[in-house]
């Protein structure tokens, strides 16, 4: 769920790292012992490699622990909470599976969903016990997915789930969705929770941002297409319902006023459209439903793209 104006996050601190062995301070981040935790683990766990090998994986540790930090930051993670966590084996244990997973494959691996799910968990590790278990899950399934395979999942997610936020005079935020029961008509305007009321139109051109030009930042054409979803099914990241509720095109209506049935409307929303149609036909949205699992993974892949807006 987005503000209206997103919001691409505290990017003014990300981390400047240099060639040499100093200890470099970056928000009260230690950045050599975070890198020597990370690396630690990982080469002591690893065979003998070649040369070649060994060069690729200690330049793609270094990476991963650079931008390790630059995630830590724009999540705003607090220095002594970091430092207290990386000691603990849960912690060094998600460290070590996702750095391992880029190492070994840079290319097939989404770095920045990885990072976000982990960081997430740091932040997080004194929570709800059922919300750390599914990060957990998320962080060991996002390892064996594929990059296309992970857009595929935040696609899913994106257009059937993501609704923006607003903020009213206290501060509080609030959902503008009008796809939902408690949203109601009255006159040119949208009545939501709270007595909070907007104009109509104001909505739907906020929701036909988010489903063209926004998309069209967070996934690129050539980004996306169809996948084997029989691993997404194996893995636990989607269901496929037999009987499903058709709501995606009645919803997709309520929150443009656009109907996706009249050719003429639907052109309004081609660039939406044409990303689905990339992955998959629209008469079959209503069947795929994310498992817990799968909206963790889509939303730390999806958060990390929307940074992206309004740079």
């Amino acid at each position: 769920m987005f503000d209206k104006g997103i919001n691409s996050g505290d990017n003014s601190n990300v981390v400047k790292t240099e060639g040499n062995n100093n200890t470099t301070i970056i928000n009260n981040f230690d950045e050599k012992f975070i890198g020597h935790v990370v690396r630690s683990m990982l080469y002591e766990s690893m065979p003998s490699f070649q040369e070649e090998a060994k060069k690729k994986i200690i330049e793609s540790t270094d990476e991963y622990v650079r931008d390790l930090i630059s995630e830590l930051v724009i999540q705003k993670t607090d220095a002594d909470t970091l430092n207290q966590k990386l000691s603990t084996p849960d912690v060094q244990y998600s460290l070590f599976e996702s750095a391992k997973c880029f190492a070994k494959n840079p290319e097939r691996t989404e770095k920045s969903t990885l990072l976000n799910l982990v960081v997430k968990k740091i932040n997080e590790l004194d929570g709800d016990h059922e919300e750390l278990s599914s990060i957990d899950l998320a962080i060991n399934v996002a390892t064996k997915l594929s990059v296309k395979q992970i857009r595929y999942i935040a696609l899913i997610h994106y257009i059937k789930d993501i609704v923006k936020l607003s903020q009213d005079s206290t501060g509080a935020y609030y959902i503008i969705d009008p796809a939902k029961d408690t949203t109601v008509e009255v006159g040119d305007d949208l009545s939501f929770p709270n007595d909070v009321k907007i104009n109509k139109q104001n909505v739907y051109d906020l929701y036909i941002d988010l489903y063209n030009n926004q998309m069209d930042v967070v996934f690129k054409d050539d980004e996306i297409g169809p996948v084997d979803y029989s691993m997404l099914v194996a893995l636990g990241c989607i269901i496929q319902s037999a009987f499903p509720q058709p709501t995606f095109v009645e919803n997709i209506k309520k929150r443009t006023g656009l109907d996706l049935n009249d050719s003429e409307q639907k052109l309004k929303l081609s660039t939406f459209i044409g990303k689905i149609e990339k992955a998959i036909e629209i008469k079959s949205v209503d069947y795929i439903v994310l498992t817990t699992v799968g909206r963790q993974i889509a939303n730390a892949y999806i958060s990390t793209r929307m940074r992206l807006i309004n740079l």
